[in-house]
């Protein structure tokens, strides 16, 4: 039996609301934030769609692509080149973009309007917060309108392609290089286990250890995402009585905070403490002396997710795609090559 289409009337049929508040609320107009939750509410119970959005997928009209990153205050150099290369490599296919931000924690409401929204788009391109963050794209794919392509995080229990860098690989390598010039003593300072990205780096930095008969130990390693949180970190750690002589910061913003917590304390990169960062930026290259890195391959993860996705929409059915994007190691002048034996963390 053919299923009834839910319309505008029906809305205002279930909240007792006239079809012109329904109308204000579909076109961002202002209404009154306890009209604004009933009619969300309604919307959900529903499963309402607005008709054009139906009638552009069923035409295939659309040429515009939602990407939908965190707080954009929180897009750091990496991110904006990410954004803006997906933008020109779209833009070169004849799709214009749509950037969008949302928060951390999103209602069920918000994030059932996200859904709505994106349906008047060809594809979504996603940056998640973490591993855990499906509740968004399970949104998006439930009536399999539009194609999902998720950047930097796997999600948990989700089946959308994903285009990442070679986390594990990257630090596997970056530890293995700080070994060979004579360090034992190696720090760790990363993100959350709610992170894909922070899980497979710290992972790849543990193994390196072990590959090389050096014992992983916990003092040395810190679950931190934020500046503040690397710089707590930092100073914790190096104020051990057998401190590490070699600091990995797993993401930008903990290099940030170790970075400042570094001068804080007095201490000279590399002649006290030697560092090497996960992701580069203009201001590591513009220190003195400047941070060896891990660089994440930008044109390639950008060129890789616009690519999938036109798959995608083109009507490509295939199974799903984990694509890991190789890095570059980056070496320049705060790695100090450690020449006496060191003795073992505590």
């Amino acid at each position: 039996m053919k299923t009834k289409r839910i319309t505008i009337r029906d809305i205002a049929n279930d909240t007792g609301f006239s079809i012109a508040t329904i109308s204000k609320y579909l076109n961002d107009k202002p209404i009154p934030i306890e009209s604004k939750n009933r009619i969300e509410a309604s919307i959900k119970k529903l499963n309402y769609i607005p008709k054009l959005s139906a009638q552009n997928l069923r035409s295939k009209k659309s040429s515009s692509v939602l990407i939908l990153t965190p707080e954009l205050d929180r897009c750091h150099y990496f991110w904006g080149s990410l954004i803006g290369n997906i933008e020109e490599e779209l833009r070169g296919h004849g799709y214009s973009t749509v950037i969008t931000s949302r928060l951390s924690i999103e209602s069920p409401a918000s994030i059932h309007k996200l859904s709505v929204i994106s349906r008047q788009f060809a594809g979504i391109i996603f940056i998640p917060y973490s591993s855990y963050d499906t509740d968004i794209v399970q949104h998006f794919s439930k009536d399999l309108l539009c194609p999902c392509v998720i950047l930097d995080q796997i999600l948990k229990g989700c089946s959308s392609d994903v285009i990442t860098s070679a986390n594990y690989q990257a630090a596997y390598d970056a530890t293995c290089y700080l070994i060979r010039q004579g360090h034992t003593k190696i720090s760790a300072i990363g993100g959350p286990s709610n992170s894909y990205t922070a899980m497979e780096r710290k992972r790849g930095y543990v193994q390196a250890l072990k590959d090389n008969g050096i014992l992983f130990h916990p003092n040395f390693a810190a679950s931190d995402f934020s500046s503040f949180g690397g710089q707590h970190a930092f100073t914790k750690i190096m104020q051990l009585s057998n401190p590490p002589t070699a600091i990995f910061s797993l993401n930008y913003d903990n290099t940030l905070g170790c970075i400042t917590a570094a001068s804080a304390l007095g201490l000279q990169i590399p002649t006290d403490i030697s560092f090497v960062s996960f992701d580069d930026g203009l201001l590591l290259r513009s220190m003195s002396p400047q941070i060896s890195v891990i660089a994440q391959d930008v044109a390639s993860l950008s060129h890789s997710a616009v690519e999938v996705l036109l798959l995608r929409i083109r009507g490509d059915t295939s199974p799903s795609v984990i694509k890991l994007i190789p890095t570059e190691f980056i070496d320049r002048d705060s790695i100090k090559k450690q020449n006496i034996k060191e003795r073992s963390p505590e």
